[in-house]
């Protein structure tokens, strides 16, 4: 029976110490952000090219590409400049307009969100020529405030 019990104490303990860090480790400390990017109602209201812009909530990313590969540079440009939160972070938007859309946030930025904890893409090489593409995730404690710190040791 002792052997039984020291079995039992064991599962036990190990259990109540892993569930307790698992849940420690796994919570966040801020939450995902959720609803539209800020400046989206206002890319809806836009009518400057006499046409609706694509919806960011319902777009697919090769309706948004068609859209903008109908657009001439001037266009593409003024829209850049009037929603850079929505063009630098819109699937299907040309490489090189997201990367001058999110210029502001850092050099070569796919991505870039700034409510809550923030999200960030960075690209490092030639994303539209690459062969292969990885993904990096820094860790659970780096935040868009930390990242550059992150970045500039690897």
């Amino acid at each position: 029976m002792g052997r039984f019990r020291r079995f039992l104490t064991t599962a036990v303990l190990t259990t109540l110490l892993v569930g307790g860090t698992a849940g420690w480790a796994s919570a966040s400390s801020g939450s995902a952000p959720s609803g539209p990017l800020p400046g989206t109602a206002s890319w809806l209201a836009d009518d400057s090219l006499g046409r609706e812009l694509p919806d960011p909530a319902t777009a697919t990313p090769a309706e948004v590409a068609a859209f903008f590969a109908g657009l001439s540079h001037a266009q593409q440009d003024r829209l850049v400049e009037d929603h850079p939160t929505v063009v630098g972070n819109l699937d299907g938007v040309p490489v090189h307009l997201r990367y001058e859309a999110n210029a502001p946030a850092g050099d070569r930025v796919l991505a870039y969100d700034p409510r809550g904890r923030g999200t960030i893409a960075r690209v490092a090489g030639d994303l539209e020529s690459a062969a292969h593409v990885s993904v990096i995730v820094p860790g659970s404690d780096i935040d868009a405030e930390t990242f550059d710190r992150t970045a500039q040791r690897a």
